[in-house]
């Protein structure tokens, strides 16, 4: 029978266009399957199928997976505030007729807080699908490092605890050796003994 441990380790990283993850599965022992997620890059969605891909390789242990996300460069897009735009190049131009101080170009009101608002694009639906994909396929190449780590970890338990029987075994042989001797040096003893009586016993005829 193979011995698998409950404790293992495994790293894998991927990339896609425009982001990178990397996935950590850490497992120690445990009565049952314990899995705990964390999930973060808008990835919270594949929680089921994540506990699926694991529940179906793993039956015990305390299990966490983590999915650390993180974007290249910046992939917000921007929008324009056009009312508060407006609004200040009307007081821009307020001042410039009344004010001896130079109005604002465009470019410096748009540093303006609130003018420029970045906002995180929305993926569509065969971006994310395809996304969603690469991911999980790396899950299952993380998977597939635990699932050997644990047997690779198994194997050294198996012989260590191969070691002790093995040693215990041995222990007993002696045991058992060392016992039929001594009930053979008492056998022998008791022998020498019952003859010597014997022997005390006899009388000498001519007496």
């Amino acid at each position: 029978m193979t011995v698998s441990s409950m404790t293992g380790f495994a790293r894998v990283d991927g990339a896609a266009d425009g982001f990178g993850w990397t996935w950590e599965l850490r497992s120690v022992n445990g009565k049952g399957l314990d899995v705990r997620l964390r999930l973060n890059g808008g990835f919270e969605r594949l929680e089921a199928k994540v506990r699926d891909a694991v529940s179906k390789r793993f039956k015990r242990g305390n299990m966490g997976v983590t999915l650390n996300v993180s974007r290249s460069g910046d992939t917000n897009a921007y929008s324009v505030n056009r009312e508060l735009l407006s609004e200040l190049v009307q007081i821009a131009e307020e001042f410039d007729n009344t004010s001896s101080l130079s109005s604002g170009t465009i470019a410096d009101l748009m540093n303006v807080r609130g003018v420029l608002e970045a906002y995180e694009p929305q993926e569509d639906e065969a971006t994310r699908d395809a996304n969603d994909a690469a991911v999980l396929a790396s899950l299952n190449d993380a998977i597939d490092q635990m699932a050997a780590h644990r047997a690779e970890e198994g194997e050294k338990l198996d012989a260590m605890l191969r070691g002790h029987i093995d040693n215990i075994e041995a222990t007993v042989t002696r045991a058992q050796n060392c016992e039929a001797a001594r009930a053979e040096a008492i056998k022998d003893r008791l022998k020498r003994q019952v003859e010597e009586l014997m022997d005390a016993g006899k009388f000498d005829p001519e007496r």
